[in-house]
């Protein structure tokens, strides 16, 4: 949690996922994009509990695999550049 001491504020980061809405043509909430208002009672109760935050249960999966999918597509692609790059290196020697 981020504490502001001379103004006495807490802030915590809240990072969404879907919500039933019309923008994402939905009118009828699922298990994974709630009604709002089933979204906006999650989403007030976890603030003050952890600095970051989904603000509905089931997003946090969603977030996981979001950020495993980063990190191994960065690995990867540090291994493919690597790989690359030892080829022209050994190729130049033969």
């Amino acid at each position: 949690m981020l504490h502001i001491k001379p103004m006495c504020l807490q802030v915590s980061l809240v990072r969404p996922g879907g919500v039933a809405t019309k923008l994402i043509r939905l009118s009828r909430g699922n298990l994974l994009t709630p009604l709002p208002s089933h979204y906006a009672e999650s989403a007030v109760a976890t603030l003050g509990v952890d600095a970051v935050t989904t603000g509905y249960w089931s997003h946090i999966p969603i977030v996981v695999m979001l950020k495993i999918w980063v990190r191994v597509s960065y690995c990867w692609g540090f291994l493919e550049l690597s790989r690359k790059h030892l080829q022209k290196h050994w190729l130049k020697k033969l």
